[in-house]
């Protein structure tokens, strides 16, 4: 997609009225540039003082309005010929209003930018130009009769000198205000636009006061906009005494850039981009597999505590060490004291010393309140002995 800039200027030169008119159509009229583009018109009013620039504003507000009422089935260049020739009749319609019949009338120049395409209309002697990469580029054709003798000039029938020198050469041969429109000219086949092309738009005011080389060093430094008040001070710096009016009107076209061609050509963006996306995406990975452990876990303990039969205590799972109660479990606690010595301790340690004869059942169940009696008695408990070992040359 190409995005359009716009940009004119007019004068009047030494000229006593104003004659010439131009146009385009709206920039917010998003309906119609989506089948129809943009539309610029410049028309050069001829006739008289009054009939020329009547002949010339009918003309332009004729053929907008035309245009305008272009329908998406409608081609381009069929909208176009349709409005030249509404515009056509506007004029005829003037010059019967204000009686100058015959003797007034206007060029036309109509130029249309659609997506990355160069459509245009014209009759008269009004230019439009392209200017693409330094080169200046006519599109249309002058009807005059200079058009006619470079005609011949090629055949060889007459010199360039004497077709230059013809009093005849400014004269039309196509314009409206004329009963029938013989002479137009359409494009049918329209051009293909680039990034930085720039339609120019203008009157022989303009053409025949600078050189093609002034216009492109003038487009070549600035706006649109600016490039055309350039253009006006500098024909008005030559002084002319018979200077005509002026008018000139340009549209820029330039490559429309998209979001992905702009992060491109700033990549401190797109890696900040991407590493928020991959940290999303990591915390969601995290999320997912602390789900699954969850579900994993819980799905383990529900199939432990079903194995589990009925009326038997469960372990824990996870179980912590619980202190030991020598007066709740003495029986478990003799089992890690190391077997008594042969020698002099052996009769102390002796558990029939205090607790009367062994009995399997009964000692185990008076173990407890005999280790308390020794203990207030302050006599010698086996029971009561470190878990610790004794070194072994002791016991030898």
């Amino acid at each position: 997609m190409l995005k359009v800039t716009v940009g004119n200027a007019q004068h009047i030169g030494a000229r006593v009225e104003q004659q010439d008119s131009f146009a385009f159509s709206a920039l917010g009229d998003t309906r119609l540039s989506l089948h129809g583009g943009l539309l610029g018109i410049v028309a050069d009013g001829m006739g008289g003082l009054e009939g020329g620039h009547l002949a010339s504003s009918a003309a332009v507000d004729a053929f907008l309005a035309g245009y305008k009422r272009k329908t998406p089935s409608e081609s381009i260049p069929a909208a176009l010929y349709r409005s030249l020739e509404e515009a056509n009749r506007a004029v005829l319609q003037v010059a019967q209003e204000i009686r100058v019949e015959g003797s007034s009338g206007t060029t036309l120049a109509a130029a249309v930018v659609h997506n990355d395409k160069l459509y245009w209309a014209a009759a008269g002697d009004s230019r439009i130009y392209l200017l693409r990469d330094g080169q200046l580029a006519r599109v249309n054709e002058d009807h005059n009769y200079g058009a006619s003798l470079l005609r011949l000039v090629a055949a060889g029938s007459m010199s360039r000198e004497e077709a230059i020198n013809d009093p005849r050469w400014s004269h039309l041969t196509s314009h409206l205000g004329m009963d029938a429109l013989d002479i137009v000219d359409i494009a049918h086949h329209p051009l293909l636009m680039q990034g930085g092309d720039t339609v120019i738009v203008c009157t022989d005011g303009i053409y025949r006061s600078i050189t093609d080389q002034e216009m492109i060093e003038a487009f070549g430094r600035s706006s649109p906009a600016k490039a055309c008040e350039s253009i006006k001070a500098m024909v008005l710096s030559k002084g002319r005494s018979q200077q005509d009016n002026l008018t000139i009107i340009a549209i820029q076209c330039q490559q429309e850039v998209s979001r992905e061609h702009e992060e491109s050509k700033n990549p401190r963006r797109r890696p900040v981009r991407g590493l928020r996306a991959a940290a999303l995406v990591e915390l969601v990975i995290l999320f997912c597999l602390a789900a699954f452990y969850g579900v994993m876990r819980y799905g383990e303990e529900l199939a432990h505590r079903q194995s589990v039969p009925a009326g038997q205590k469960q372990t824990p799972s996870h179980s912590t060490k619980q202190p030991r109660n020598n007066s709740d479990s003495p029986a478990k606690e003799s089992t890690h004291a190391k077997p008594p010595a042969s020698g002099p301790s052996s009769a102390s340690s002796s558990p029939s010393s205090n607790a009367g004869p062994s009995q399997s059942s009964a000692n185990q169940e008076a173990a407890p309140s005999a280790a308390k009696k020794s203990q207030s008695t302050g006599s010698e408990d086996p029971k009561k002995a470190p878990t610790t070992p004794a070194p072994q040359e002791d016991q030898q």
